[in-house]
Formats: structure tokens, sequence, C-alpha cells
């Protein structure tokens, strides 16, 4: 795991690009940000070996921003979801190569990885699932601390927690995350975003019923000493469960304001 220098509230230490390599080949799983030292810095852990693939869990640019000059420096093809024209505005990334499939198994130095999209975060977030060392590469479905934004219109409430119930039932003894420290009990990691998000739920319905009825005062509610420099994801994530109990039919819109 290699981290890149762009810490910040939302990235955590920074986002971590990872590296799997065998014999004279090497393939590298969110070449970061487009940073030339982290580029540099990529080459040299590679030891020598060649650069075959890049793989991308997601277009946000702090994942696949450093992937057109990766693959300029090593002649590496580049495999993610979508293409930019599919993506939400900003934040787009570079049109992979060759877009990956649902459930392929996709050939890596030193063994397969299951390519399985797991939107949520983004329309076209996938996670890669090495079954024969029971590791989840999670990107941003799951991080090493904290919780995941999901923010409309690119972010689903409803399909992160799909993709979330999809990769709980894995033969995991490792997630990888795409920001933070590495989780060594993946299941309870799981178990425990999935609770929380059922709890925050909750907490949105009984912040509407005590008279909050935008996304704004919900948040106010809810992240009451919140940084400052998180508000609007918060808000973001709020609006996100808010669509979702909506479609389930648990929240109704009148104008502008939400209401139970």
């Amino acid at each position: 795991m290699i981290t890149a220098p762009n810490p910040s509230p939302l990235t955590l230490s920074g986002t971590n690009t990872y590296l799997i390599g065998a014999g004279g080949e090497a393939a590298i799983i969110d070449p970061g940000p487009d940073d030339a030292g982290h580029v540099t810095r990529l080459l040299e852990q590679a030891s020598g070996r060649r650069v075959v693939l890049i793989l991308l869990t997601h277009g946000h640019r702090d994942h696949c921003g450093a992937a057109d000059r990766l693959a300029q420096a090593t002649g590496a093809p580049v495999r993610g979801w979508r293409t930019p024209s599919s993506l939400p505005a900003p934040g787009a990334g570079p049109a992979p190569d060759a877009p990956l499939r649902d459930g392929e198994e996709v050939a890596v130095p030193n063994g397969r990885l299951r390519a399985m999209h797991t939107p949520g975060h983004a329309p076209d977030h996938v996670a890669f699932y090495w079954e024969e060392r029971g590791v989840l590469f999670s990107g941003d479905l799951i991080l090493g601390r904290g919780t995941v934004q999901v923010t409309p219109p690119g972010g689903s409430m409803a399909e992160y927690l799909r993709s979330l119930d999809r990769v709980a039932p894995l033969d995991l003894t490792l997630i990888a995350p795409g920001h933070g420290p590495l989780i060594r009990s993946p299941h309870r990691r799981i178990a425990e975003y999935l609770a929380h998000r059922r709890d925050r739920e909750q907490q949105v319905l009984d912040a509407l019923a005590a008279g909050a009825g935008t996304a704004e005062e919900v948040a106010a509610v809810i992240y009451p000493d919140l940084d400052p420099r998180l508000r609007a994801a918060a808000e973001g994530t709020v609006s996100a469960h808010l669509e979702k109990l909506i479609a389930d039919g648990r929240v109704r819109r009148t104008a502008a304001r939400f209401g139970v």
C-alpha cells in the first residue's frame, strides 16, 4: 500500500494505491491523484517490475487522476467501469481502455481479481475481490476509518446499502480500503457500516418528526458539532438518506421541505 500525499478530512491520510507484483510484472489499483511525485514513488515501489495493468475503483480524481500519467510512463492499459461521459461532473476521470464487466475475472501478476460493480458512493464504483487471498480492494465502498460520503446526484444511499449487502457474504480476511488503514476484521466492519446507516436513517426520521424540514436542518440536528469542512458532505449524505426514504414511502416532499 502506497498512500498519496493528498490528506484531507475526506481523504483521511490520503488515497491508498495498491501494487500487486509477481515475477517481472505488476498491476496497480487506484493510481491516485495527478501528482508527479506519487507516480514516481509508485514506479520506484514496482522495483523494476513492468506495470502491465492499471485498475480503477471509480472515476473520482483522487483515485484516478494519475491514471493517464502512469499509463504514459508504462504503456499499461487502464481498466475501469465506465467512460467519463457516464459520470457525474465534476470529477470524471479518464476513459478506460476496456470497460470492466460485473463479475469479470481480471488477471493480475499474482492471481485473479473479480470486478464487482458496487455503486452508491459513485455510479461507476467497482470493488476488486481477490478470492484466493480473501482480500477485498474496497475503494470508497468501505474506509479504514470513519464512514463514506454518499452524495446525490452521483451517490445513492439505496445502491450503497445494496453494495454493502453484496460484499458482506464474501470469504474475507482483509479489506484494503481506498483511504485509511487496512481492515483486519472485515465482516465486523461491514456489519458496523450497515448498522450505522440504519441508525442514521432513524435519526433522519426523528429529526423530521421534531420539525426539521430540509437537508440542512436535519444535518444540523444530527451533527451539531461537526467540523465546518465536513458540513457539505454531511448535508449531501442526509440528502441521500432522504431520497431513499422518499423511495421507500417513509418520507414525503412538499415544495422545498420534507416531512414524515
